[in-house]
């Protein structure tokens, strides 16, 4: 679904899911912002799960039960039998220091954390629904000091390196890449020699 801060994008809604009610919603985000972006044009998407339902065919009813817009982009099932891999990071500290970071931009380590808790529940729920979801923790992986560029936000190279090695590190754990060639990585303005990998049957989908 998308959700809008404008007064015309308040459409009420419910979802029903083989007739049965699962809740009631509005497409409203009062006070809702994006950067580079103005009011009126402000708008982030919204994702509704449901759980536990029972294997095969599903009807799923939206009904727009009152004035306004409403954008539904897509339903879909986990019916695969193989599932992609993804991967999620989640968010790095800013620098704590005057002119830059947290004191320029705004936000707190305190959010900082509470939206990583969020994202971390969130790969939960889709593992437990059997999706193959892997956390990423790139926020324990850098330094808000060193790994940071003047603004207090961006990582420069040392930043870039560590978020890679992160994903790498659980991209590849348990199994063997089956893919070869693979990547030379710039580290230190250098260019390693690429790795060379024995292609295998990989252990996860």
């Amino acid at each position: 679904m998308i959700l809008a801060d404008n007064a015309g994008n308040n459409a009420p809604y419910s979802i029903r899911i083989d007739g049965v009610v699962q809740g009631n919603y509005a497409s409203s985000a009062p006070g809702m912002t994006s950067i580079g972006a103005p009011t009126p044009y402000a708008y982030a998407d919204r994702l509704h799960r449901f759980a536990g339902l029972a294997a095969g065919n599903h009807t799923i009813t939206v009904t727009q039960t009152g004035a306004g817009n409403l954008a539904v982009e897509w339903a879909a099932g986990n019916a695969q039998t193989a599932f992609p891999q993804v991967f999620v990071g989640n968010i790095i500290r800013q620098a704590n220091a005057s002119g830059s970071g947290y004191s320029k931009w705004g936000g707190s380590d305190a959010n900082v954390a509470s939206y990583n808790a969020d994202v971390a529940q969130i790969v939960s729920d889709f593992r437990n629904d059997g999706l193959a979801v892997t956390l990423v923790d790139v926020h324990s992986a850098l330094n808000n000091k060193a790994d940071l560029s003047r603004d207090g936000l961006h990582p420069v190279q040392s930043g870039q390196d560590k978020i890679a090695e992160a994903f790498l590190s659980a991209m590849t754990a348990g199994t063997t890449v089956a893919s070869a060639p693979i990547y030379q990585r710039l580290i230190n303005s250098r260019a390693e020699a690429a790795i060379k990998l024995t292609p295998a049957p990989c252990a996860n989908n």
